[in-house]
């Protein structure tokens, strides 16, 4: 891939030290490579860490949200089904209640009328 640089791979460089404040004492720029001392190359890595430190913060921040609603959606939905049932269980002890009753007065009916 081409650089967007009007110049080569040896601008590119020299424009990246540059971007990140590197004394030149710090850097040698050599036909193939740029030799960084040691204290340059922890300083990048700070910075990239930092970088995508903040990146993985916000990614992971989503993704917990993303979690947390889906565990939401599902505890209302269980919560759903669990008053459901007890709605159906309520109203079927109603009915049965009621049939018991209702054989109850029967029976005493039937023995008043002998």
């Amino acid at each position: 891939p081409r650089s967007r640089s009007a110049g080569g791979p040896r601008d590119v460089c020299l424009a990246i030290v540059r971007s990140i404040n590197v004394d030149p004492k710090m850097y040698r720029l050599g036909k193939t490579m740029i030799l960084l001392k040691r204290e340059v190359v922890d300083g990048m890595e700070r910075m990239r860490a930092q970088l995508l430190g903040g990146r993985a913060r916000v990614l992971q921040s989503a993704i917990r949200c993303y979690l947390a609603k889906l565990e939401l959606a599902h505890k209302r939905e269980v919560r759903r089904r669990y008053v459901s049932t007890v709605l159906l269980q309520g109203a079927f002890r109603r009915c049965s209640a009621r049939r018991g009753y209702a054989a109850t007065v029967r029976a005493v009916r039937a023995a008043e009328e002998r």
